[in-house]
């Protein structure tokens, strides 16, 4: 795919083949031959920011096989999670595990807090998961 508008198009989209006019499997086969997976748009998105925003799973994953850096900022300084976070979807949990298994830093400080805080504030039991996580991974130092 030559139009990197195009592969942000394709991302936002997924959920709805009959507007990409692309099956989920064909979409997900362009995000593949990705050559820069924190390609940023316009408007100052990434492709994380995307997929979160589509709760795509397979998307998300491949992304950060490619090197998406789960950190990567908007225009307005929040990481892709806070995309899937905002809007109520069971997969969020699901994101937030393998997004900290790629490396998102719940310590970054945005707008005076931490993201940790920040995701905390949301309903949805993500402070549990947080907790866990950062145990887990004391316990392996």
């Amino acid at each position: 795919m030559d139009n990197n508008m195009d592969m942000f198009f394709l991302i936002s989209h997924i959920n709805h083949p009959e507007i990409t006019l692309m099956s989920q499997e064909e979409v997900l086969e362009e995000v593949k031959k990705i050559d820069d997976p924190n390609r940023i748009n316009d408007q100052g998105y990434s492709y994380l920011h995307f997929a979160c925003s589509e709760h795509n799973m397979d998307i998300i994953r491949i992304l950060l096989e490619l090197g998406a850096d789960p950190n990567l900022p908007n225009i307005n300084g929040w990481p892709a999670i806070i995309n899937a976070i905002g809007c109520k979807s069971e997969k969020n949990p699901e994101i937030l595990k393998l997004m900290l298994s790629y490396g998102l830093d719940l310590n970054q400080v945005i707008k005076g807090k931490t993201l940790k805080t920040s995701i905390a504030e949301f309903p949805g039991g993500y402070k549990e998961i947080m907790d866990s996580w950062e145990n887990s991974d004391k316990r392996k130092s």
